[in-house]
């Protein structure tokens, strides 16, 4: 005799198994379906430029988004994608020129970050980029053996990363380009100003206008070609050829004592005092008031009845 009381137990459970796993297959969690089905996110960061050598150079960094999506089934509906990125260190926010894309669709994003001594003392800048793409899904399924359809909406989060390192690179002494050399300008006279005149005046005459001035020990009468004044005023002088230690000078009749005589050569300073005139006489007989005895006269250019002493 068949015991149909074992074979009805059988035959509810093995429904039973059958209605459950099918309606666990009708309520289950999509999400991990369309994150592992091609549903996805990528993102490529880019730094320009690559290297820095000091503080307050700019860093310009570039977000390429990409939003995909394959392998998904006829019943499948799957909205647009809602994008966000975050970075840091940055100087600002990044920019995007759209947050919303369609299937297929990238995006490019900027930023710009502005080096610290911190960031070349530490030897470069590192950051990590993160895009964070939200979209939705409704998926229409047959369930519970075909006898009703059910739409299931879910809500998935996708994210993708991508770090990059712009490093510090100290350069060589060889490629920094020297400062350019700058040559003092030359003196505008190359010869010494060596002084020739002592300072002393030993004689004077006013009637003739002529007076004597001694010149420095050692000193060569034929590099004698000094321009002398008084009072600003030129005078004609030259080395006297009975003694070669004196320069006989006829200074102009506007000279007004005291004044100051002047030796220059080439432009060039190279005596200047002041001479009181008090060896300036007008003695019956032209004398050098040093001298005791009666001077040795030195014709030089003067007239005929002058005679400029010699000491």
């Amino acid at each position: 005799m068949k015991n149909y009381r074992t074979i009805r137990i059988f035959i509810f459970a093995c429904l039973t198994i059958l209605v459950v796993s099918s309606l666990a297959s009708c309520n289950g969690d999509n999400n991990k379906y369309y994150v592992q089905n091609g549903l996805e996110v990528s993102l490529d960061k880019t730094a320009v430029p690559s290297t820095v050598t000091k503080a307050g150079e700019v860093i310009t960094y570039t977000y390429i988004v990409k939003y995909t999506q394959s392998g998904l089934n006829f019943n499948v509906q799957v909205s647009d994608m809602t994008i966000s990125i975050s970075d840091a260190p940055l100087d600002g926010p990044i920019v995007c020129p759209k947050t919303v894309l369609a299937n297929g669709e990238s995006v490019t994003c900027t930023a710009t970050y502005t080096v610290t001594e911190a960031d070349i003392l530490a030897g470069g800048v590192t950051n990590k980029a993160k895009v964070m793409g939200t979209f939705s899904s409704l998926d229409t399924k047959e369930a519970c053996f075909g006898l009703s359809t059910e739409n299931v909406t879910t809500v998935h989060n996708v994210e993708a990363t991508d770090s990059v390192t712009v490093s510090v690179v100290v350069p060589s002494q060889s490629s920094v380009e020297a400062p350019p050399v700058v040559q003092p300008a030359p003196p505008a006279n190359p010869e010494p100003q060596v002084p020739i005149l002592t300072g002393d005046v030993p004689y004077c005459d006013l009637s003739s206008r002529a007076l004597n001035l001694r010149l420095v020990s050692g000193f060569v009468p034929t590099d004698f070609n000094h321009k002398l004044t008084i009072g600003g005023a030129p005078m004609g002088c030259k080395v006297s050829e009975a003694n070669s230690t004196i320069l006989s000078c006829l200074y102009p009749p506007t000279t007004v004592f005291p004044a100051r005589i002047q030796a220059t050569l080439n432009g060039n300073i190279v005596n200047e005092f002041d001479f009181s005139g008090a060896t300036c006489v007008v003695p019956d007989i032209p004398h050098d008031n040093t001298a005791p005895d009666q001077p040795i006269c030195d014709p030089i250019f003067l007239p005929d009845n002058i005679c400029v002493p010699l000491p």
